[in-house]
């Protein structure tokens, strides 16, 4: 017997994200790239403003800061957000946070950022 039901397409982009998400888990790069697009998710709205996740590497997350009065604030919170962050993603991805003022790693990842929206590579809200 044939299925006459028409199924939903599926968009590519969906497609790649299943793959990477399930073949490259332990990936920094991937794990950085969803750690971008969902920094909103998890951090306060006066953090959002100031920081940019910038680099992932070896458990070690490199956040640009908008300036020092910001990053001097933010040594504060660095437990704080370590453990939301970990939370979130329900395993323990961060054991390090360090802060940058350099404008040139946020270009590069803006960059990057910019040319995974344009594929629609990425998570993808739920």
């Amino acid at each position: 017997m044939i299925n006459k039901k028409r199924e939903e397409p599926v968009l590519l982009s969906h497609i790649l994200n299943d793959f990477f998400n399930m073949h490259f888990t332990k990936s920094d790069q991937w794990f950085g790239i969803r750690l971008w697009h969902s920094w909103s998710k998890f951090t306060t709205k006066n953090i959002f403003k100031q920081t940019k996740p910038v680099s992932y590497q070896n458990e070690r997350l490199v956040l640009w800061v908008d300036n020092t009065v910001e990053l001097q604030e933010l040594y504060f919170y660095i437990e704080e957000l370590k453990q939301t962050i970990n939370a979130y993603f329900q395993k323990p991805m961060v054991k390090e946070i360090h802060f940058t003022l350099n404008k040139d790693i946020l270009k590069k990842r803006e960059q990057s950022a910019k040319w995974l929206k344009k594929i629609n590579i990425g998570p993808h809200p739920d």
